[in-house]
Parts: structure tokens; C-alpha cells; sequence
């Protein structure tokens, strides 16, 4: 599944006080509106097409995606630079796994505004404690979104897992999974613990 290593550096350059204040706010709002207003009605297509929910699905999630991530570069004028050979090595109809340092608590967004570049987001995966899906709206959004999540004991995340990843095949979806092994964000208050 893992087609190449890649080497993409993001160079962020922000106002740390602007960036940690608005960023939740703007992530509370979208994730209301998504969720309300364009997820949950998508409801009615399971029993009349999988196909059509899962394509749905991933529409509304990546231009969530996609929102957010232009909020990041024009409202709050972070400017992100990608270096490396990164259109070349992410294929977008092969299966992929993307495995990231989680270094603070926004940094998925920034992989956002990479796989937005190369055209890629719809079929961005991400792989989670599974405690997170329990967190209204965010979770409920991630589930409808097939996010994978794991207990962190292989003897029950392997079926899950191996369930997945079967549906994903099955149903030709080249799928790119994200996973931060670390799991936890390094931001000082994590690092206190």
C-alpha cells in the first residue's frame, strides 16, 4: 500500500497569538454548518445508493477541508510552502498510506492544504483514537466520513481494521490513510502529562 516515501516540508509563517484563538472558532462554525446542514440529510441515499453517499460524503468533507484550509492562508495569512517531489510521488488512483509527525494540535489541516494542491483530498483517510468519534459533531462527521478508529489494542482494531480496508478495496477506492503513530499532539500541555 505504501507507493514511496515523500519528503514535504511546510513552512508556516503566522501570528501565533491570531492563529490559536480563531483557528478553533472557524473549525466550531464550518463543522456545524457541514455537519447540520449538508451530512446529516445525505442520510437518505444509503438504502437508494452506497456509491452516491460515499461520493457525497467525501464532497462535503473535502470542501470542508478545502474551506478550512483557505481560511488558514487568507484570514489568517499563514503562508505554506511545500518543498519535495510531491505531485510525483502521490499518485491519486493508487492506495496510499501518509504516516506524519503530530507536532500540534492543527497540523491535519496543513496536510489539507498539500493534498488540496494535488488534488487528493477526497480520498484523504484519517486513522484515530477511537474516543474521538464521540465528540458531537466532529466525530459524527468523521464516521460518516469512514474515518478509521482504532482502540489501540491490535487483538480488536485488527478486524476492524482488516474490515476496512476490504470495503475500501472492494469498492476500487484508492483511499489515502493518514496515521500520526505518535497520537498525541506535542504541544506543552500534552507534554506536561
Amino acid at each position: 500500500m505504501v507507493t514511496a516515501l515523500l519528503n514535504a516540508v511546510f513552512h508556516i509563517q503566522t501570528d501565533k497569538l491570531l492563529y490559536q484563538s480563531v483557528t478553533p472558532l472557524i473549525l466550531f462554525a464550518t463543522a456545524l454548518f457541514c455537519g447540520q446542514v449538508l451530512l446529516i440529510p445525505s442520510i437518505i441515499l444509503v438504502p437508494i445508493s452506497k456509491r452516491c453517499y460515499r461520493a457525497y460524503t467525501d464532497f462535503v468533507v473535502a470542501l470542508w477541508f478545502a474551506f478550512l484550509s483557505n481560511c488558514l492562508e487568507l484570514l489568517l495569512g499563514i503562508k505554506i510552502f511545500i518543498t519535495g517531489d510531491v505531485k510525483k510521488k502521490l499518485n491519486q488512483n493508487k492506495p496510499i498510506v501518509i504516516i506524519l509527525n503530530h507536532r500540534t494540535r492543527f497540523d491535519w489541516l496543513f496536510l489539507s492544504s498539500l493534498l488540496l494542491r494535488i488534488g487528493s483530498l477526497q480520498k484523504e483517510k484519517i486513522i484515530l483514537k477511537d474516543s474521538l468519534k464521540y465528540i458531537p459533531l466532529f466525530g459524527w462527521g468523521m464516521q460518516m466520513s469512514l474515518y478509521i478508529f482504532l482502540k489501540r489494542k491490535w487483538t480488536e482494531d485488527e478486524n476492524h481494521l482488516t474490515n476496512m480496508l476490504t470495503y475500501f478495496g472492494k469498492m476500487h477506492y484508492p483511499v489515502h490513510l493518514i496515521l500520526f503513530p505518535e497520537g498525541t499532539d506535542l504541544s506543552e500541555s500534552n507534554k506536561k502529562r
